[in-house]
């Protein structure tokens, strides 16, 4: 991306510079103009007002002031138009880099929705046909036909984050009563299939029930169903994600906590932007449309919430979802 910028931004650069150049030799023209002017006016002044001094000395005052008031322009236009084009040229240069990381991003997030999208396909398409010819032992089609499921989730995850984001925020228009902890084991249920053939065991952890609170139910579960998804994802074969529920100052937290890598340092800026995805090699082995945390973080402000990365000394990420609990 660094060089690609750079060469973007190269054109650019000689344009700025070659304005710069420009301004200096008009500035020293112009200054040169003003010492040949008050030279020829001195001559000219002390030829013809040689016989008296009270006159000349008065003449040549004039004419050094009026010099020095030009020269004074002059600079200061210069130094105004030089101000003036390096405030137009970082305006205009922090726009060129934000557009074009907007489209390396955008460029990111088509291949990555096109393998997210294909993979799956591939995988049903072939365990169809496999089952269909019969070319799978019958006393295994049980775990065939989980691994089918989990893709047909994998594939419908991905096709609804790409319709919500197309479709724009959503102005909770949606909201209804319910009941928090219901939504949770409704999510954790649909991903049961996933985290058994990953080998991550599902926690869930409630201080009570009901938890009462008004939310978009559509939207809310797509949010926990990207968290979730992004959870397993990254979790070791044998490790566990905890879904805990805290109540705090009349809100509801909802955190969601791996034993994977965590998010490096780099990333953890902009890791709720669209199309942002982790540039570690660990990463790009599990894919990734970009558009799953930054969603559930646009679903989280829609609920009048946050999400947030909690940082701890311990391995894995933890990300947490405030909601303000209470039905309306």
């Amino acid at each position: 991306m660094k060089s690609r910028e750079a060469i973007v931004r190269l054109p650019f650069v000689f344009i700025v510079v070659f304005c710069m150049l420009q301004t200096g030799w008009w500035l020293a023209f112009h200054l040169k103009s003003v010492d040949r002017i008050e030279r020829l006016e001195t001559a000219r002044v002390e030829r013809e007002l040689a016989g008296d001094p009270g006159a000349r000395a008065t003449a040549l005052a004039d004419i050094r002031g009026e010099a020095t008031g030009r020269r004074w322009m002059f600079v200061l236009e210069g130094a105004t138009f030089v101000g003036l084009l390096l405030l137009g040229s970082w305006i205009l240069g922090r726009a060129l880099g934000r557009e074009l990381r907007l489209r390396l991003q955008e460029e990111r997030f088509l291949r990555s929705a096109t393998h997210e999208l294909k993979t799956p396909i591939a995988a049903i398409k072939l365990g169809l046909q496999s089952l269909a010819q019969g070319r799978l032992d019958p006393s295994k089609s049980g775990e065939y036909l989980e691994q089918l499921e989990a893709e047909l989730d994998r594939l419908e995850l991905e096709v609804e984050n790409m319709l919500l984001a197309a479709a724009g925020d959503r102005d909770g228009r949606g909201f209804e009563d319910g009941d928090l902890g219901a939504d949770l084991r409704e999510v954790l249920e649909e991903f049961g299939s996933r985290s058994r053939l990953r080998g991550v065991e599902l926690e869930l952890k409630l201080p009570h029930e009901p938890l009462r609170l008004s939310r978009d139910p559509l939207l809310l579960a797509q949010a926990l169903r990207n968290l979730l998804d992004n959870a397993i994802k990254y979790s070791p074969s044998g490790s566990t994600v905890v879904v805990e529920v805290l109540e705090h100052d009349g809100r509801l937290r909802i955190r969601v906590r791996d034993q994977g890598p965590g998010v490096p340092a780099e990333d953890r800026d902009r890791i709720f932007d669209r199309f942002q995805r982790g540039h570690t090699e660990s990463a790009e082995a599990r894919g990734g449309s970009g558009l799953g945390l930054a969603l559930a973080a646009e679903a989280a402000a829609v609920h009048g919430g946050s999400l947030a990365l909690e940082l701890g000394d311990g391995q894995g990420a933890s990300f947490v979802l405030e909601l303000p609990g209470g039905a309306a």
